[in-house]
């Protein structure tokens, strides 16, 4: 493993730890939203931009940079509420085509869940179920990434990669 690597993996078991400690002393408010939006764009080319989580700036907006650790993680910068926040992301489930699971290794809790459902004509359902503890408007924060997104997808839009 590079050492890089393994200091930011150190990093995030960390915070965990720090988080788990606060958490034990104060409760944490936990905001959450589903949406639902359907896609002029196969099933396997939807799932396969998504997985490109070194391309979520390009729709997810509170993501500003996103670079590829491994298979399954990518160091973030965000902005959300006015705040910089610097978190590891973890893709912890793949079921190809149908799901992706990730959650943010940091001090807030974020994760999502991203279910794709074939539809007629070659179009795609796609549904981001979000939750986070920092607060704010996720229901219209996740009414915008999936329409980002669907401009993305349906401009053909190859999300370059590195």
């Amino acid at each position: 493993m590079e050492p890089e690597l393994f200091q930011k993996r150190i990093w995030a078991i960390h915070r965990l730890t720090n988080l788990i400690d606060k958490g034990l002393r104060r409760p944490m408010s936990i905001n959450a939203a589903r949406k639902s939006i359907i896609v002029k764009a196969p099933v396997s080319k939807v799932y396969e931009h998504w997985l490109r989580g070194e391309d979520f700036p390009k729709f997810i907006t509170a993501i500003k940079t996103s670079r590829r650790l491994d298979a399954s993680h990518f160091s973030v910068s965000e902005s959300l509420n006015g705040e910089e926040h610097e978190s590891v992301l973890e893709f912890v489930l793949r079921i190809p085509e149908r799901k992706l699971v990730w959650r943010s290794l940091s001090e807030q809790l974020a994760a999502a869940v991203v279910t794709f459902a074939p539809r007629p004509n070659g179009t795609t359902t796609v549904t981001l179920t979000m939750a986070s503890t920092y607060g704010g408007a996720v229901l219209q924060r996740v009414t915008s990434y999936l329409q980002n997104f669907k401009r993305l997808i349906e401009n053909d839009d190859p999300l370059t990669s590195e």
